[in-house]
């Protein structure tokens, strides 16, 4: 069976937008500070964004450049819980991309956890 990305992308774009923006050359703009789990969760995503946009060629997030975006969790065991999760999924070469079939429950999620914790 094939997906379609953009049309995945395009069909939780208002729901995204809330979260996220998008510079014109490719920066993810986090709206709010989150727990570096759900900030990776929209890292992820705004990287999926980006490529589908043309801003970058690659939507897949390595651990360094994960560890790089992370304030305090180290990457690694927040790649561990994204793969336990089902929220990514590895593609190969130490890279991983949004699992682009459960975004919406990923953005859900998001929700969630921003609603609980009184961010929004």
């Amino acid at each position: 069976m094939l997906i379609d990305e953009v049309e995945i992308l395009r069909e939780n774009l208002n729901d995204t937008m809330k979260w996220i923006s998008l510079t014109k050359s490719g920066v993810i703009l986090m709206k709010y500070l989150l727990d570096d789990f759900y900030q990776a969760c929209l890292y992820f995503i705004g990287k999926a964004y980006a490529r589908a946009s043309g801003l970058t060629s690659d939507d897949s997030v390595s651990l360094e450049e994960l560890d790089r975006v992370l304030r305090q969790s180290g990457a690694e065991q927040i790649i561990h819980r994204l793969l336990g999760e089902g929220f990514i999924v590895y593609r190969g070469n130490n890279r991983y991309v949004i699992n682009y079939l459960r975004l919406k429950e990923v953005l859900e999620a998001i929700e969630e956890y921003a609603r609980y914790s009184k961010i929004i």
